[in-house]
């Protein structure tokens, strides 16, 4: 019966998660024309296939992960509005599955897809630290921002779950997608509030790793409970 939610969800969601694909496509491929075009006019070095794979794959991987992000706010935000929109909520409700059953299939949908997409990001960035010491250069096009992190990674996947967590919470209770999408955007910046305020008040000083680790704490816990609300009232809610 699971299964059977999980695929009627993708067919809900499916112009997003198609659009997920291609944006997930473009994010690469975009960044090849560019960097072919660029590095056409560097320096010979510049135009091996080394440098100008590690160079996509670290442009593809930063721009991918923003465009994760949104379309986590996108997911999440449209997975209990688009049902109530065309009123096929009601519909569900006279059917067998039980309210908690639906609920476990679009945080399948949702918390998968956006999973995955950051997976192919991180994935990406992964390749170029392994590839950064063999390829030589001086050009300043390099990417100058360190190897992937593990706690880099962690603080682009909590910020994320804010992200949908804000959506979901807001769509827990409406008809239209476009304020849980937009709320949900604007989640970082709570979470952001939240700890510089936080410090601000504590006389705790925020800079370097302790302050990042703070950060992606905050995200993950709003994300947590945000999610949790927005199940929670999608669950209790006597309409559909």
């Amino acid at each position: 019966m699971i299964l059977t939610l999980i695929r009627k969800d993708f067919r809900l969601l499916r112009n997003y998660w198609r659009s997920a694909v291609i944006a997930t496509v473009g994010c690469y491929a975009v960044n090849a024309i560019m960097i072919t075009w660029l590095t056409h006019y560097q320096a010979v070095e510049m135009q091996s296939l080394a440098v100008r794979s590690l160079l996509i794959l670290q442009a593809g991987s930063t721009v991918g992960n923003g465009v994760a992000v949104l379309f986590a706010a996108l997911l999440a935000g449209s997975v209990f509005t688009l049902e109530r929109a065309d009123r096929s909520a009601e519909f569900l409700a006279c059917l067998p599955p039980t309210r908690r059953d639906n609920l476990i299939s679009k945080m399948v949908v949702v918390f998968g897809t956006t999973i995955i997409m950051f997976l192919i990001h991180i994935f990406a960035g992964v390749i170029v630290t392994y590839m950064l010491p063999y390829v030589r250069t001086t050009t300043q096009l390099l990417p100058s921002n360190g190897p992937v992190t593990l706690m880099g990674a962690l603080s682009i996947l909590a910020f994320a779950f804010s992200v949908a967590g804000g959506s979901l919470a807001v769509a827990a209770w409406m008809k239209s997608n476009g304020v849980p999408i937009l709320c949900g955007l604007l989640t970082p910046i709570l979470v952001v509030s939240f700890v510089s305020s936080s410090s601000y008040l504590l006389g705790i000083k925020s800079e370097g790793i302790a302050l990042q680790m703070r950060m992606t704490t905050a995200a993950a816990v709003f994300g947590c409970v945000l999610t949790y609300c927005g199940c929670y009232w999608y669950l209790t809610r006597d309409e559909p």
